[in-house]
Formats: C-alpha cells, sequence, structure tokens
C-alpha cells in the first residue's frame, strides 16, 4: 500500500490478478475476526502479516497507526487527527494531522519515531455533522422539525426535560430550530492488557430511532490501560466548545445555514462518571455524585443508612465551593485532599452548556440492575424473609423454581436478544 493511496481514501487495488479482494477488504475481515474472537492485537497484526506472505506482498500495513489512518481518511472531507500525549506525565503533546510527521518532546525525551509515542484519533465532530445533515435531506428535516411536530403527551424525549426546557426558553439558544444539541458517550472496553475507549455522539432533536442508526463516533483511544481522560478529552472539548459558540454552516435547500449544538448529557456508566467527573469513588463517605449523603460505618462496611432528614443535592454552585475547598486542602497539607468527594477540576468541566451535576444520568445497569434489583432479589431469596412468602413451607428453591418458570414461558420473536433464560446460574 503507497502513502498517498493510503492517505487519499480511494479503494485500493486488488492484491493479485486472481481477487477482487483489496487490502482494505483484507483489514476489515481481521478486525472483524479479532472482535468476534476475542483477540489480541498481536493475533490480529499476525493475521494481516499472514495475508502478506500468501500473496507474496506487502501491500496490506499492518501497523496500528496505518490502520487507523486507513479506516478514518475516508473520501468524505472529514478530517481526521492524531494526539500523542507523553506517557510518563500524561501530558497533552501534539496535534498531527494524517500524512504530517514532526518531532514530539517532554519531558525532557525526544519521541523520534512518533509509530511508538502514545496516541489517540479524534474525526471532526463539525466535518460529520455537516455530512450528516447534507447527504441527507429527510433526516435533516426531521432534526429541524421532530421537536416543535410531535405529539407530546407523556414525557418520554429529551425535550421534555427540564434542563432541555430551560435552553429552549423564547431567545435561548434551542429556541431557533436550526440549533442542536446532543449526548455525548464514552467508556472503556478491555481486550487483554490493552484498552478501547471511544467517544461517540447522538444529536437529541433526531427522532429516536434515527438517533441510534446515526451515531457519530469522535474520538478513539486504543492503549495500554485507560487514557488520561483530562488529555482524551481535550480536544473534543475544544471543539465543541466552538461549535456550540460559533456553530458550523450547512447547506439545506439551497440556503447555507449557521447552527450551534450543545452539550446536555454524558451517557456513561458508574464507573467511567467518577472518573469523567474527578470524584471519588462509590466507596467513599462522599460516594455520591448527585447528592451530600455520608456513608456511614455498619457491620457490612460504609453503607448509605435510611434517614429523615432532607438530603442536599449537588447543583453547580456547590461544585464550585468543592474545587475551592480540595484546592485549599491539597494546599494546606491536609489528609484528606478532596472537597465533600470532589478531588479537583474534571475533564468535562470546561465543557460550555454542560451541567456537571444534572447532566449525568443515574447508570442503568449498576445502580438499577447490579444495585437496586440485585439486593431486591438477595432479599427476596433469604431465609428470614420467608415471613413474606404466600407458602411459608416453601424453600429458596421452591421460589426460584417459580420464577423460572414464569420467565421460560415468554417466548418472544427470535429477533429480541437475549431470549429469557433460566435465573438459576
Amino acid at each position: 500500500m503507497s502513502r498517498s493511496q493510503e492517505e487519499s481514501g480511494a479503494r485500493l487495488p486488488p492484491l493479485c490478478n486472481h481477487t477482487e479482494c483489496t487490502a482494505d477488504d483484507v483489514m476489515l475481515m481481521c478486525l472483524t475476526l479479532g472482535y468476534r474472537h476475542n483477540l489480541t492485537w498481536v493475533a490480529v497484526e499476525g493475521i494481516m502479516k499472514m495475508f502478506n506472505f500468501v500473496y507474496g506482498t506487502k501491500k496490506i500495513n499492518a501497523t496500528k497507526i496505518s490502520l487507523m489512518k486507513r479506516l478514518f481518511d475516508g473520501t468524505d472531507n472529514t478530517k481526521v487527527a492524531f494526539h500523542y500525549y507523553c506517557q510518563t506525565c500524561c501530558k497533552y503533546a501534539s496535534k498531527v494531522d494524517s500524512g504530517c510527521q514532526q518531532d514530539l518532546v517532554c519531558c525532557g525525551n525526544k519521541l523520534d519515531d512518533t509509530n511508538k509515542a502514545t496516541y489517540f484519533a479524534t474525526i471532526s465532530f463539525k466535518d460529520q455533522l455537516r455530512n450528516l445533515f447534507e447527504t441527507n435531506e429527510q433526516l435533516a428535516e426531521s432534526a429541524l422539525t421532530y421537536r416543535f411536530s410531535r405529539v407530546k403527551q407523556n414525557k418520554d424525549n429529551l425535550d421534555d426535560g427540564a434542563d432541555y426546557k430551560a435552553h429552549a426558553k423564547p431567545g435561548k439558544i434551542l429556541s431557533f430550530a436550526h440549533n442542536f444539541s446532543y449526548s455525548f458517550f464514552t467508556d472503556g472496553v478491555g481486550k487483554s492488557k490493552k484498552s478501547f475507549w471511544p467517544i461517540y455522539v447522538t444529536i437529541n432533536e433526531l427522532p429516536p430511532g434515527d438517533r441510534k442508526n446515526n451515531i457519530l463516533i469522535v474520538g478513539l483511544y486504543y492503549g495500554n490501560g485507560a487514557p488520561n481522560l483530562k488529555t482524551f478529552l481535550k480536544p473534543f472539548v475544544d471543539e465543541a466548545n466552538k461549535l456550540s459558540s460559533s456553530g458550523f454552516d450547512w447547506v439545506h435547500k439551497g440556503q447555507v445555514v449557521n447552527s450551534k449544538v450543545i452539550p446536555l448529557l454524558c451517557i456513561c456508566d458508574s464507573d467511567a462518571r467518577y472518573k469523567l467527573l474527578n470524584h471519588q469513588s462509590h466507596k467513599a463517605f462522599y460516594g455520591c455524585t448527585y447528592c451530600y449523603q455520608k456513608q456511614t460505618h455498619t457491620a457490612k462496611g460504609l453503607k448509605y443508612t435510611l434517614t429523615t432528614k432532607k438530603i442536599v443535592e449537588r447543583t453547580k454552585e456547590s461544585l464550585h465551593l468543592d474545587l475551592l475547598l480540595a484546592s485549599s486542602n491539597r494546599n494546606k497539607g491536609k489528609k484528606h485532599r478532596h472537597g465533600r468527594g470532589v478531588l479537583g477540576v474534571s475533564s468535562v468541566a470546561y465543557l460550555n452548556f454542560f451541567n456537571q451535576s444534572r447532566g449525568m444520568p443515574v447508570d442503568y445497569m449498576h445502580n438499577l440492575l447490579l444495585g437496586a434489583m440485585n439486593t431486591y432479589f438477595e432479599n427476596l431469596f433469604m431465609e428470614k424473609c420467608k415471613k413474606f412468602w404466600v407458602d411459608k413451607d416453601a424453600t429458596p428453591e421452591d421460589l426460584q423454581k417459580a420464577i423460572d418458570e414464569r420467565l421460560l414461558i415468554i417466548k418472544p420473536p427470535t429477533c429480541i436478544k437475549p431470549s429469557p433464560a433460566s435465573s438459576i446460574l
């Protein structure tokens, strides 16, 4: 694969005269195979090198950086940049556009070979928004009209929320049809010793079905362990602030439209939320990111106990006071260097329009399914709860069997996954 072909985004010629398969096809097949069978990157790289050996050519460049460039350097004028940071101090080092090389220096060390540096990729948010609306007129029309035309009978959409309504008041940014809001998502996926972190975005003004079918990937990290989130999110925050202040131009029905987009929600699991907010973990005294209730010592460790007192919720203003307290505690050398759970400035602190105290909804998986529901069923099957059972002579096994029988009666269509299964592991 020549460098000019790799960077141009053009379709490559076949690997040989006896096949229509190209180097791009082999790369995608290898990535799919690796993802399907949970292979390490070394294994995927080895498979691609094997193809080079079989075809007697070196058209398939198996290095990570070449693969990422090839995947993201498409023909839709979307800009892709690679951001390097120091492996020693995790500070942001430099932005390198596709095809551009430069010396990177940090902590007194010069990184001569950028292929060996730690980096992540960003895909232009602005370019993707422009392509999304300009190439699909029906989708653009839905984004412009859906929130105003839909029948609002229940609170079943994001524009029914209090924060959205505050931004949609007359004269506010979302009161204009050509301005939009979005939700962004990030979380790590562990693959052996490596970690894979994407940042992806959905447009809130689209109908729910179109939202799921038009997800924009704006950042991608792959490396040893989790990324430094302040470093990883910096390019995204910088571009997001430009989009919320200056917007982007696009053509709709022959007219140039300027649209501003603002962040309203960050969707992530509990572990990622604590890291994003630079907050103490859920095991700390101030372990809740939504309120100031302290955990108390119990026989089973620190727990949130029932209380009749009104719990004070965290707000944007109180967060600022917590940051000042954390800074003061660190400067004074105190043992507890946090401010009511807040450790310092968060990764999203400088993201304009985003409310840290209200913009991160409760995690459904950890808090509800693995939290409340798990506790409920544990208590349900405990012997000491038999006084609440209809049949006092039943055993926990009988109860579990009865639940299983009812679960397995459910016969949804095969297209709905996963199918109901036994609760007995």
